[in-house]
Parts: C-alpha cells; structure tokens; sequence
C-alpha cells in the first residue's frame, strides 16, 4: 500500500514537481494549496508524513507542529539554510527540503521519514510567544 503524503504549499509548481518526483504505487499524494485545505485533510485523514511550506496564510511550520504529534513534518523553502534547518529539527520537524526540489533529496527524506513509527522522539513544544 501507498505511504499517504499531504503536500501544504500555495504554489501549483510544488505540487506539479513532487507529483512527478514521486511514483505513484509507493506515495499516494494530497495536497492543499492553503491552511484551511490542510486543515480539512487532517480533520479526515491519516498521513505517513506531511510536507509543509515554511510559512502560509500567514500561519507557519510550527503550527503544524503543534497540531500533529504523531506524524513526521518536513518543511519545505526556497530560502532553505543551516538556521531554518536547525530550528525544524530541533522543535521536533523531520527534516527540510529546499527547493527547487531535487528528486534524489525527496525521495531520500521521504523514505526515511515513512519508516518512522510512533510520536517523533524528543519533540520539543514551542512557546505561546514563540513566532513565525
């Protein structure tokens, strides 16, 4: 059975590039192109991993976060750097894939993190006060 993939990005050329990145008899892609579309898909579906724009609608990657707890985020930017992949990993995201995508980086995260069981260990929870 397919992993099961929500992508979160306002960009049609995100969706369009994972969609021909991934094959589809190993990742059955959703997407939702804004928050209240992610929140939707999380309401009524379970996903393997989430793929995330690093900021949308003007919520961001920690909100995420902090509504899912068992599931591996992966962050996605085109401003992508040590700083941003630092703060993913240690608030408890699975890792970040800078765009433009590359299809060896994808597929390489995204079988890493569909291996991973349970709650992501040693997932920190952000502050109220804490910002985008």
């Amino acid at each position: 059975m397919p992993a099961s993939i929500l992508l979160i990005s306002p960009y049609p050329a995100d969706h369009v590039s994972l969609g021909s990145i991934l094959p589809g008899e190993q990742w059955q892609m959703r997407h939702a192109l804004s928050w209240r579309e992610a929140e939707r898909l999380l309401d009524s579906t379970a996903f393997t991993a989430i793929i995330t724009e690093a900021s949308l609608d003007g919520r961001c990657w920690q909100d995420l976060l902090d509504r899912i707890q068992d599931t591996p985020v992966i962050v996605t930017s085109v401003t992508a750097d040590e700083q941003l992949w630092s703060e993913v990993l240690n608030r408890g995201g699975y890792n970040v894939l800078a765009k433009p995508f590359e299809a060896g980086e994808v597929s390489w995260v995204l079988r890493n993190a569909t291996r991973q069981k349970g709650p992501k260990a040693g997932r920190k929870t952000r502050s109220v006060n804490a910002s985008c």
